[in-house]
């Protein structure tokens, strides 16, 4: 593969291509779609921390009833309910 000038962007014709309104508004496009995709990450990941809390303190609670380290299917099926 030959070096060849004409396969270079010159420095001028880089920043005008970061400073084109059509480009520009593609680039703040792309970051609300990131900021978008980063909430609902940090919205589902809310939401399973959230959930274990809640199946860890059920699985306490029966813990001291039964002195087990499992929840049973009752108890299971009762918390499920409970949350719904």
């Amino acid at each position: 593969m030959a070096s060849d000038s004409s396969s270079k962007v010159p420095i001028t014709l880089r920043d005008f291509f970061f400073t084109d309104p059509f480009f520009k508004t593609s680039w703040d496009d792309f970051d609300r779609v990131r900021e978008e995709m980063l909430k609902e990450s940090r919205d589902f990941w809310s939401s399973v921390e959230r959930d274990m809390k809640q199946v860890n303190f059920a699985q306490t609670r029966e813990n001291k009833k039964n002195k087990s380290g499992l929840l049973n299917k009752k108890s299971m099926e009762k918390y499920l309910k409970e949350g719904s």
